[in-house]
């Protein structure tokens, strides 16, 4: 993490080693699923070489000062995830997690699973109204998250 406004204005290698710029070295690969919860947290997928998957809550305005010239991005929470195919959402309460069985509704500070929509297996989020979108070959699937239903309409 950087400052992008640093990084266009002022410093073109603020992203390298810039004042503004922070970490979070927990995670080894970040092409795996990514999702701001809020406006404060980010959940962050992880697998390691021994096929062991993590979530990890983060709060990229937390930052702690490590040895001289690192900084660190806090970790709100991790719990273990196995490892599979799936993606992320959010309600904005939940980490919403679709894979092969289903939409799973996750609490984000413990990780226990506290619903879940068997066989709904969503590929995009509207951003404005939170409705989930699963498209098959010849039919679509929606789910409006409770908390968004007066904004979805």
């Amino acid at each position: 993490m950087w400052s992008l406004t640093a990084w266009l204005h002022d410093n073109p290698y603020e992203s390298e080693d810039g004042p503004s710029r922070a970490v979070y070295p927990e995670v080894s690969e970040w092409n795996w699923p990514v999702v701001w919860i809020d406006d404060g947290r980010i959940a962050v997928y992880d697998r390691d070489d021994a096929g062991s998957g993590t979530v990890h809550v983060l709060d990229p305005t937390s930052i702690e000062p490590r040895s001289p010239g690192v900084r660190w991005i806090k970790a709100v929470a991790t719990f273990p995830w196995p490892v599979g195919d799936f993606g992320f959402f959010t309600d904005g309460e939940h980490l919403l997690i679709a894979d092969e069985a289903g939409l799973r509704g996750v609490d984000i500070t413990s990780g226990q699973q506290v619903f879940a929509i068997d066989g709904f297996r969503p590929a995009r989020q509207d951003r404005h109204t939170g409705t989930l979108i699963q498209v098959g070959s010849a039919n679509a699937r929606l789910w409006t998250p409770p908390e968004w239903t007066a904004r979805a309409g």
